[in-house]
């Protein structure tokens, strides 16, 4: 048999992510690996968001931030703080 899990368990997978639980917290509650999680909390029927960029329309809509520089929640650019990553 593939490994698919049990209705029940997709289903609340599903019905905990719509109440906006994280999936590491539902992975935590039911024992499952983030992976798995993540699978199955996109809605049933639901279609995928498309990559950013696809939706067509001019102008640039890059979101990343020069390097040394990072946004904060409304938007302000600030200095980046710490050590950066390699």
């Amino acid at each position: 048999m593939a490994n698919i899990l049990k209705v029940s368990i997709q289903e609340t997978i599903r019905s905990l992510a719509a109440r906006g639980w994280t999936h590491r917290w539902i992975a935590r509650a039911l024992g499952l690996n983030r992976r798995t999680v993540a699978r199955y909390a996109v809605p049933a029927g639901s279609v995928p968001k498309s990559p950013p960029g696809s939706e067509g329309g001019g102008g640039s809509k890059c979101t990343i931030s020069p390097p040394g520089l990072v946004k904060d929640p409304k938007g302000a650019e600030r200095p980046r703080v710490g050590r950066p990553s390699e």
